[in-house]
């Protein structure tokens, strides 16, 4: 999976969680948490590609769904 659809990906079950769709800070801290990624790296490879059978991936998808389900993301990551 590329990075940009993991983004999209994560924005929208954030926003079904009822978190704001701007509010890109949540989603670094994710990323920055499970794939120990920068902002800058976010915005400047779209592209790169994500293993989906990963422990990053599986510790990003148990953030996420804990913050979409309302756990404060202190707690969450």
């Amino acid at each position: 999976m590329k990075l940009r659809d993991l983004r999209r990906y994560a924005k929208d079950r954030l926003s079904g969680g009822g978190i704001e769709d701007g509010d890109s800070s949540k989603l670094e801290l994710l990323f920055e948490y499970a794939f120990n990624f920068s902002r800058n790296f976010l915005l400047s490879e779209p592209d790169f590609e994500i293993d989906e059978n990963s422990r990053e991936y599986a510790r990003f998808e148990d953030a996420l769904g804990k913050t979409a389900a309302g756990m404060p993301i202190q707690y969450a990551t």
